[in-house]
């Protein structure tokens, strides 16, 4: 490399920097933040046995076990720093790898068009392009971003390894070795997010048009990536249900949608204002409008005039935007079109074609004017792309700034209403929830979280109205059902409570809370046998929390085993020392066996933890073992 480079990749990361900063202080966000990490217990438990049940089974009809992985070392880390806000794991270490992938990315972004068009500055800025655009504000300032991030670093690393083999005439070891990195790195890709599979696309898209190779070389050396891709894209296809989409498109809809899709996008990336997590643009929204049906004639002569003049690097710049939108264009059918069609972080890893033609643009037009005007532009949108990562900073900014972008979402009203009853106010935050579900009447997480709004009030017959709506709406919803058990149980209906939380680990069989409050109504009916089933399987799922343990000892102890009652016990502090009721019920069993030394030690150990004295100490002190 030309000696200059590394001032280069400085200048770039200093202005990613500069403009991006900010959000390694951003907290999480209650746009689906909860659900990936850290309300997702496999994640915020660190072991070896979480990380590898990822890769055996997918999370919630998702197949992203790197991904997932990252996230639960990340956790780990993050616990390390708590913060103590709204959640033990400090955000900070998150959002500072989320920023640290988009550096790499750009980083990668530099060397494919630097080796593309051999030119060092042109590439320079195609990668600050790519960068500071304002539409990738979404994928680096969202936690739940890092599987676009993640994905599209393995992605561009592949594509950048596959034109290195190229270039390096296919022979010798170093092309061997390219060849072996181009399959590593898409399969990781694939793992991070399975939209990774246009790769190959891209990959025969730069080989054809750019480097002028052969259909049939494109087929030999593309065709392992297919054989690699397959076995995942089945498995994708296998966990993700069929779409709950009240409207079903027939195939030439579908067309429409795709068009549009890929028109607004291209409408973003020219003038990126009013951007937010959710547009709106639903499929009826969509097909409701007659403009749909003109899409389709402008992306044709676009296309048309591009090939038509031969402008090769333009026309290669648009068939890698749309082809890396192909998954999420609406060919095929996703949940995520029930609330938009669109979504900025789509278009993360497609903003690699605006990046390249950028590059040639310089490179053709090497002069002060076009640089200046290059300037402009990114002051323009660095500006836009600093204003918009400020949305980011909260949930209350999120939701506030997408309700201005889009105020029919019922999705931020109902975010809103979580964040207004963490708040205590209680009264707007049921208003919240009550305008989402006037956007959405079967939306079923709003009518679930009124429902725990409306239990935590008392109002026990409004908070079960609720969770039996939003169970008539989605029967699989295992939230809903463990709420519901809880108002029953709460209500002294331990029949009811059974028959929901029951219910709930059907739909979840990984939900340890029902497990858990499930073996609790059994020990109360003197049903220890069945407790005792469950918490052997609850402790089984999750070894690592010392409550499973804790009941399940108390299950063999119903039972007359005193002995796996000890066993148990003594797992329960192994996981965690600090557990004083185990050392506390440990005290209290050694003493029915006549083990005097080691109730006398447990009896020590559950005292320094200041655990209450409810009669083991007293009894040790009366049998004069202890003064």
């Amino acid at each position: 490399m030309p000696q200059r480079t590394p001032f280069q990749l400085l200048a770039l990361a200093g202005l990613i920097l500069a403009i991006f900063l900010p959000v390694c202080g951003y907290e999480f966000v209650s746009y689906d933040d909860g659900y990936n990490v850290y309300n997702n217990w496999r994640v915020t438990r660190f072991s070896a046995a979480n990380l590898a049940y990822f890769w055996k089974e997918p999370y919630e009809n998702l197949y992203i076990p790197l991904t997932y992985n990252l996230w639960a070392v990340l956790a780990w880390i993050a616990a390390i720093f708590p913060l103590g806000v709204d959640t033990p794991l400090n955000p900070h270490v998150f959002h500072a790898t989320n920023l640290l992938l988009h550096l790499g990315c750009a980083t990668l972004v530099f060397a494919l068009v630097r080796l593309l068009i051999k030119n060092d500055w042109a590439a320079w800025a195609g990668a600050l392009f790519f960068a500071v655009h304002p539409v990738q504000v979404e994928a680096v300032a969202w936690v739940t971003g890092m599987k676009d991030l993640l994905s599209a670093f393995w992605s561009l690393l592949a594509i950048w390894q596959y034109v290195l083999y190229v270039k390096s005439g296919r022979t010798g070891y170093r092309a061997l070795a390219h060849c072996f990195f181009v399959g590593i790195c898409f399969l990781l890709a694939m793992l991070a997010k399975p939209g990774a599979v246009t790769v190959p696309l891209l990959m025969v898209i730069i080989g054809r048009m750019l480097l002028g190779l052969s259909w049939r070389r494109l087929a030999v050396e593309i065709l392992p990536l297919a054989v690699i891709a397959m076995p995942l894209v089945l498995v994708t296809k296998a966990v993700q249900p069929d779409t709950q989409q009240v409207l079903q498109p027939a195939l030439w809809q579908r067309v429409l949608i795709s068009c549009d899709a890929l028109a607004f996008y291209l409408y973003k990336v020219f003038l990126p204002l009013s951007l937010g997590p959710d547009y709106g643009r639903t499929t009826s929204f969509v097909l409701a409008h007659g403009w749909i049906f003109l899409t389709p004639l402008l992306l044709i002569a676009g296309a048309y005039t591009l090939w038509r003049q031969k402008w090769v690097w333009r026309l290669t710049a648009a068939a890698i935007f749309a082809a890396t939108l192909l998954p999420v264009l609406g060919f095929i059918t996703f949940d995520f079109q029930n609330i938009s069609t669109v979504a900025d972080r789509y278009l993360y890893l497609a903003m690699l074609g605006p990046a390249l033609v950028i590059g040639w643009a310089l490179n053709r037009w090497q002069t002060k004017w076009a640089w200046l005007l290059f300037a402009v532009m990114v002051l323009g949108l660095s500006i836009k792309t600093g204003a918009q990562t400020y949305h980011w900073q909260s949930s209350t900014t999120l939701t506030d700034h997408a309700l201005k972008i889009n105020p029919d979402s019922w999705v931020m009203h109902n975010n809103q209403g979580i964040d207004l009853a963490k708040a205590g106010r209680h009264e707007e935050a049921i208003a919240a929830f009550e305008s989402s579900l006037a956007d959405k009447s079967n939306y079923a997480d709003a009518h679930n979280n009124l429902g725990v709004l409306y239990r935590e009030l008392k109002q026990n017959t409004d908070a079960i109205q609720h969770f039996e709506k939003s169970l008539e709406i989605n029967p699989d919803n295992a939230r809903s059902a463990f709420n519901l058990a809880m108002v029953q149980s709460a209500r002294k209906h331990p029949l009811e409570a059974i028959k929901y939380y029951q219910q709930a680990i059907e739909s979840k069989p990984d939900f340890i809370e029902a497990y858990n409050n499930l073996g609790l109504i059994y020990l109360d009916l003197n049903r220890s046998a069945a407790a005792l089933k469950l918490y052997q399987q609850a402790a089984k799922l999750s070894p690592d929390q010392p409550l499973l343990h804790y009941n399940l000892a108390r299950a063999y102890a119903e039972l007359g085993k005193k002995q796996e009652s000890i066993t148990a016990l003594l797992k329960a502090t192994a996981v965690d020392q600090n557990y004083g009721p185990a050392y506390h019920q440990l005290c209290r069993a050694y003493l029915d066996l006549g083990d005097y030394p080691s109730a006398i030690a447990n009896a020590a150990q559950a005292k320094l933890l200041g655990f209450p004295d409810d009669g083991c100490g007293s009894l040790l002190t009366r049998a004069g073992l202890v003064k």
